[in-house]
């Protein structure tokens, strides 16, 4: 179905790419024409890709671009008071939640902090590599009246991949909390890694302006459904060794997040309410993550 969306919008743009010649001599263009528009015809077939929409109503193809960045007013003998703009944008709205984002990711021994308490330092990252990716390719939302706020939802899946400071601890389940220790007589070790991938779900509320620029901003709470862990170690041999575990990781967490930006570009932050690992089974440790988002 994307394939055919993303099909649909190359179409209607090569079309009104074509030279207006073609339709004063009668020829493909004469019965074609393309607009930038704020209606939608009733009986009109749509199509959507992302920010825009194609819509096919008999002889005509409009191609709507949501935020009307290339509407002109004048030219539609429209008023450009901002009443009449948030009328009509809020027919059209948008979120960002639908996004890939991708940043550095740590936790620490409590809320908001970046740092972990004695207790925990077998889990010390100590500045090594700590990466958060994460795809939304679900996305709804409904504007609040006419202002320029808007609920938004999604649905995700989001990695953190932590590469821990002692490459050689070996971290298993065991049968009452998480259990460790290190290998020193194997292998040499260059890597010893841990993988968390949650499916998520967030709500949001999202403030975007429409009369000085695409900018936006947002706010919101995210529900997290763990549906996958490991730990992956790496030998000076190359030799890679697994373990698939959930190692008493919590299976349902919360987290709150923010981001904004200009138009697809953006920047994030998040940061878990609730723990890494179950409460007793392992150290009391809050991920977090901060990088880019990129708008689709």
């Amino acid at each position: 179905m994307k394939t055919l969306l993303n099909l649909s919008v190359f179409c209607a743009s090569a079309l009104a790419a074509l030279p207006m010649t073609a339709a004063a001599e009668g020829g493909f263009g004469a019965n074609f024409e393309t607009t930038i528009t704020s209606s939608k015809p009733d009986s009109a077939a749509h199509f959507r890709f992302g920010k825009r929409e194609v819509i096919f109503d008999g002889n005509d193809i409009h191609f709507i671009r949501d935020r009307f960045e290339d509407y002109d007013f004048e030219e539609n003998n429209e008023t450009t008071d901002d009443a009449n703009w948030t009328k009509k944008w809020s027919n059209h709205y948008h979120s960002h939640i639908e996004s890939f984002n991708i940043g550095i990711a740590g936790y620490g021994s409590d809320k908001f902090s970046t740092t972990i308490a004695d207790s925990a330092s077998f889990l010390d990252l100590n500045g090594n590599r700590a990466i958060h990716l994460d795809f939304y390719l679900v996305d709804a939302g409904a504007r609040l009246g006419n202002s320029r706020f808007g609920l938004c939802s999604g649905l995700g899946v989001k990695w953190d991949l932590y590469s821990l400071s002692a490459k050689n601890i070996v971290l298993n389940k065991g049968q009452y909390q998480l259990e460790y220790q290190y290998d020193t007589t194997n292998y040499v070790y260059e890597k010893s890694k841990l993988r968390v991938v949650n499916l998520a779900l967030p709500v949001a509320l999202e403030w975007q302006s429409h009369n000085w620029g695409n900018f936006y901003a947002m706010v919101g709470v995210e529900g997290n459904l763990r549906i996958g862990s490991s730990t992956k170690m790496v030998t000076d041999k190359g030799r890679k060794i697994k373990n698939k575990s959930d190692l008493h990781i919590n299976t349902f967490s919360c987290d709150v997040f923010a981001r904004a930006g200009y138009d697809g570009l953006g920047v994030y932050v998040s940061a878990n309410l609730t723990p890494l690992f179950k409460d007793g089974k392992g150290p009391e440790l809050y991920p977090f993550s901060a990088g880019l988002s990129f708008s689709f």
